[in-house]
């Protein structure tokens, strides 16, 4: 699980913070929206090398993207 914050969209891009399920420090996801791949990805310490997030983390934003609005917090979940 991941929780994305902060989330913004300009233009073609929409970013985030990202937290990791059990992280404080947050990372920041940078995702194009009509190419569908993450521009710019920077884990959070601890999370360095961890291949399960950055494209959880894209998948989700991907998602908020179709809404009209983009809500406070969004959580990311699988298994």
């Amino acid at each position: 699980m991941l929780e994305l914050r902060n989330l913004q969209r300009n233009g073609n891009l929409i970013e985030a913070d990202y937290y990791p399920e059990d992280s404080v420090q947050p990372g920041h996801v940078v995702v194009d929206i009509e190419q569908e791949k993450i521009v710019s990805f920077v884990e959070p310490e601890g999370y360095e090398n961890s291949l399960a997030y950055p494209p959880h983390a894209r998948n989700g934003l991907l998602q908020v993207a179709k809404e009209d609005k983009l809500p406070l917090t969004y959580k990311v979940m699988w298994y």
